[in-house]
């Protein structure tokens, strides 16, 4: 099977672009800019573009998209609704038009970020089930990618897979992310899954199978997600951090008055 890869450029994209491919999927590139200066791979375009994503997608090759382009933290409200509004609709408008029935989409904890973590763990996990509680406008414009799934899905017969994504990061960074952390292989695992599962939408916790993990694995194993590595494993390396009242929710530190919208704008 041929997929779009979009934002294949930027870290996650990066991450996927040597593992999927070893998975057998036969991947087709697209970002904003190439992943290198002698990368001829990549189709250079921007998403927010319908007639590039046309163009992408003419000879009719490609059966699904994984879709990581946009903006990929918190910006300026004119940021995200180019990137992570209209874009997320160009993108699934592009699929619609060329028969792609497939996308897996790229959300994230973010769209929850304001939801209290409590006493979760593995044995009490939180579940993807509820309504969003987003905590920035990037979270806000998660929960939209994610109602758009949903409406292509239930209009339009199409089949998407969203993920919610933890700390992806090569190895976790701090001490918090010993709960939240969701490897480069894990995450290939979720995507592969994603690209293969028979649910026609779900919305599943990008996390691996981490023994501190607050984080519900059950949606994720109903498309086939088998998770393998354990943050805990680097958990001799890391300090523990202060506390912090943030500690007490999802989003962390984007729940924090650094991230509202006067505070990002001042930082431009």
């Amino acid at each position: 099977m041929t997929v779009l890869l979009t934002g294949s450029s930027g870290r996650l994209g990066t991450m996927l672009r040597q593992r999927l491919g070893a998975s057998g999927w036969d991947l087709r590139l697209l970002d904003l800019v190439p992943h290198s200066p002698d990368d001829s791979e990549t189709i250079i375009a921007d998403v927010a573009d319908p007639t590039a994503l046309d163009a992408a997608l003419a000879d009719g090759a490609v059966e699904a998209i994984v879709h990581l382009g946009g903006q990929p933290t918190e910006a300026v409200w004119e940021r995200i609704r180019s990137a992570n509004f209209e874009g997320v609709y160009q993108l699934f408008e592009a699929a619609r038009r060329a028969g792609v029935s497939r996308v897996v989409y790229a959300s994230s904890n973010h769209a929850v970020g304001f939801t209290p973590r409590g006493d979760a763990s593995p044995a009490a996990a939180l579940a993807v089930a509820g309504a969003g509680r987003p905590d920035t406008l990037y979270g806000v414009s998660k929960i939209f990618g994610e109602a758009l799934g949903r409406y292509y899905v239930e209009r339009y017969g199409m089949t998407v897979s969203c993920l919610r994504i933890g700390t992806c990061d090569w190895t976790p960074p701090d001490h918090r992310a010993l709960s939240t952390w969701l490897s480069p292989d894990d995450f290939t695992r979720l995507v592969d899954a994603a690209l293969r599962t028979e649910v026609d939408y779900s919305v599943v916790w990008g996390v691996s199978a981490n023994t501190r993990r607050w984080w519900s694995l059950e949606e994720g194993f109903a498309i086939g997600y088998r998770p393998v590595d354990d943050a805990e494993a680097f958990a001799s390396q890391l300090t523990e951090s202060p506390a912090f009242a943030s500690d007490d929710l999802v989003g962390g530190g984007f729940t924090t008055t650094g991230f509202g919208i006067d505070e990002v704008r001042a930082r431009g």
